[in-house]
């Protein structure tokens, strides 16, 4: 079945086992991250902040979530290396796009957990696992083409002024 799924993409063997091999280490490091952020949400929403507006709880648990996943994804999903020489620039680099993808994918958690938990009345469970499952798509295909693309000399913010 994967090699049809390449013959139709129109990729090399060798190039659809990379793929595969690094959505499945995507697929690992948001499974630990996701178990990471619904520990955090459920800490924040049934212990210490009870009466808190669920949404801003769920925000903060993604905002939490974020840093080891950046950096799981970073040094083992991505296997992001120094791009054109730049050191520790590139990592900046990395962190400012992953930055850009990390909020846009919080806009999207947020807004769908407003949606379904306080417009739609949906259970926030049910809420959390939804959007657990409709964000990765949208972050790994950004971080994929846009984030840890290589062979892109990446930039820092400061170089545009």
């Amino acid at each position: 079945m994967i090699a049809y799924i390449c013959r139709y993409m129109g990729l090399d063997r060798e190039r659809c086992v990379r793929e595969f091999w690094q959505l499945f280490r995507f697929c690992i490091v948001g499974g630990l991250s996701f178990a990471l952020y619904a520990g955090l949400y459920a800490l924040f929403s049934r212990v210490f902040f009870v009466g808190v507006n669920r949404t801003i709880l769920n925000f903060c648990a993604n905002v939490l979530a974020a840093i080891p996943n950046f950096l799981a994804h970073q040094k083992f999903t991505y296997k992001a290396k120094e791009s054109a020489g730049l050191g520790f620039n590139s990592d900046i680099a990395h962190l400012q796009k992953y930055s850009m993808v990390l909020l846009s994918g919080m806009a999207l958690n947020s807004a769908g957990f407003w949606i379904g938990h306080e417009r739609l009345y949906i259970d926030d469970k049910i809420v959390v696992i939804v959007m657990a499952l409709l964000v990765p798509i949208y972050t790994y295909i950004m971080h994929r083409q846009f984030t840890f693309r290589s062979g892109v000399r990446h930039q820092t913010v400061d170089k545009f002024y």
